[in-house]
């Protein structure tokens, strides 16, 4: 198993898990005292607890109305409209967050994404469904590129350098779990008022509430303290087009790198493999754990799910960098691999809500601890001025591999999702893919 000089640590006996774990804990701290990061970190909370909201709304909708029947043809259309718009759009908003007061897309895209979720909350209380739900949610979530795009662009000037790597850490650790909290408060709120499409609306206008928060939270941000600090003076469309060959540029750079191409397989199938899951948990809560008819306990079988599975990639964040010190990148993801695996072999024998619970949490980790891994890689062994061009990329694909394994699940999985043929190879498939990345990515030392 490979030691603790794969981290880039020279000496183990100077850097034991229990000091760099008190350091990282003094280093949060101290960052949580910088007024600008605490607004800054307010305002991704509330917006992606915003997002959880309309998120559940939109799948109560769609997946857990008593009016409609879900399908995999419906889970993979929601997972195209929540998706795409971050594929297609997130390599091109760079280009505007740099132009744009960062503080000022993050006051008024958080007031847009309120009056969309509003306007989205009236057409379902018109009861009016079809292009016109799945056009206004494509806008919202595009407005959402642009919000997560400016919160990872302003992070750096509200931190000094030294703690920018503990700030990227935990900022978007804690999103994501602010995320999972704003999906259970508004399945709280659905769970309260009943089937129908009333009560989805309800949980938009909870969304578009906490939009308006994260605008406020935002507001108290000086304007000029986010940046951009230095003008653009670039033209729009030579700046688009920089953009395209900036992707080409990115692709080859990471194909010149066996690490770089290495962590891009690893999450491309582990991306997949949490998108078939994904679509077969949708579908056996809603059709199959339960009656049809019976939405609520559907939809609170799907926020424990959603839960357990934030909760275990929170622990990814935890775990990973003293496992990582430990027995190296290729052990841990080894290990949580094999966690992974052993989660999802037990639907294997118990076709049953706990066990894809327990599973979800054990993807969860997995999914987790490999992207911290894929993105230290990525930061270590790519040039410093192409890191921006190779994140682009790496966005493309992740998200791109979550809608292609939604579009697969919608071909090869029955309408209840009730097959015991997935679970079996999706634990193979976490075993290989385990053990290939930890005999086949190189050794590498952090060069910077």
């Amino acid at each position: 198993m490979p030691g603790p000089e794969e981290s880039g640590q020279p000496d183990p006996g100077h850097h034991d898990s229990g000091h760099a774990g008190r350091a990282s804990a003094r280093e949060l701290v101290e960052i949580t005292r910088v007024p600008n990061f605490r607004r800054l970190l307010g305002t991704r909370l509330l917006g992606q607890a915003g997002d959880g909201a309309l998120q559940t709304g939109l799948a109560s909708f769609v997946l857990f109305s008593p009016e409609r029947q879900s399908t995999p043809g419906a889970v993979a259309a929601s997972f195209a409209i929540l998706l795409l718009p971050y594929s297609l759009l997130g390599p091109f908003v760079g280009v505007f967050i740099d132009r744009w007061s960062r503080r000022q897309t993050l006051v008024l895209a958080n007031v847009v994404r309120a009056a969309l979720a509003i306007g989205v909350a009236a057409v379902l209380a018109a009861s009016v469904s079809g292009w016109r739900l799945g056009l206004a949610a494509l806008v919202i979530i595009a407005v959402n590129r642009f919000v997560l795009t400016a919160l990872s662009a302003a992070l750096p000037s509200t931190v000094p350098g030294h703690q920018l790597v503990t700030a990227n850490a935990f900022a978007p650790t804690l999103g994501t779990f602010a995320l999972v909290v704003g999906g259970g408060l508004a399945l709280a709120l659905r769970l309260a008022l009943g089937d129908g499409d009333p009560a989805a609306g309800a949980v938009l206008l909870l969304a578009a509430t906490l939009y308006l928060l994260a605008s406020q939270a935002a507001r108290r941000i000086p304007r000029p303290d986010l940046g951009p600090h230095e003008p653009v003076l670039v033209r729009v469309r030579d700046a688009l087009g920089d953009v395209m060959r900036g992707l080409i540029a990115g692709l080859r750079h990471v194909a010149a790198r066996r690490p770089a191409v290495d962590a891009f397989v690893l999450m491309a199938t582990l991306r997949v493999v949490y998108g078939l899951v994904t679509v077969q948990a949708l579908l056996l809560l809603r059709t199959y754990f339960h009656d049809a008819a019976d939405v609520d306990a559907g939809l609170a079988g799907l926020g424990l799910a959603a839960f357990a599975t934030g909760l275990g990639a929170l622990s990814a964040a935890v775990i990973t960098p003293p496992a990582v010190r430990r027995i190296g990148r290729r052990g841990w993801v080894l290990a949580a691999c094999l966690i992974a695996a052993a989660a999802s072999a037990l639907l294997l024998t118990r076709l049953e809500q706990n066990a894809l619970i327990a599973a979800g949490a054990a993807i969860g980790l997995a999914t987790q601890a490999a992207k911290i891994v894929t993105d230290s890689t990525l930061q270590e062994v790519c040039d410093d001025s192409m890191l921006g061009r190779v994140f682009a990329v790496y966005d493309v694909l992740f998200n791109t591999a979550l809608v292609g394994a939604a579009l697969l699940g919608a071909l090869v999985l029955p309408a209840n999702g009730a097959t015991a043929a997935l679970p079996l190879v999706v634990a193979v498939v976490y075993a290989v893919i385990g053990l290939w990345f930890s005999r086949t990515a190189p050794l590498h030392r952090n060069p910077r």
